[in-house]
């Protein structure tokens, strides 16, 4: 194994044909504003010693078993599923940074087409 690949050569399509006829869309500024000051907060460099392959790891754990003639190892259980409201978490943690300073701001009206 020399490389993980996303897609295979004759998988990969132009973005020409992929993007063409989406329609130009109107967005939020106020909503544009809060998802840039979110990004230039959360904005870091990329450090790939942290980066863990779990993927490879576990193929590999097989192989390895499979090698050995032991059964493969039990795949890791699948964690509880964690449903939460964003938008209010982004209110939320949005006031404790000072940039919404009351309720009006923090739901912004939306216009109807």
């Amino acid at each position: 194994m020399v490389m993980t690949e996303l897609r295979n050569h004759n998988e990969m399509v132009s973005e020409n044909t992929v993007f063409n006829g989406l329609t130009k869309q109107k967005y939020d500024p106020d909503l544009l504003e809060i998802a840039g000051m979110l990004i230039d907060k959360k904005a870091t460099t990329f450090d790939p010693s942290k980066f863990e392959d779990t993927y490879e790891d576990a193929l590999i754990a097989m192989i390895d078993a499979k090698r050995k003639g032991n059964k493969p190892p039990k795949p890791a259980t699948k964690p509880k599923e964690n449903v939460i409201n964003l938008a209010e978490v982004l209110k939320k943690s949005l006031k404790q940074e000072g940039l919404i300073r009351s309720a009006k701001c923090a739901s912004p009206k939306r216009k109807r087409a």
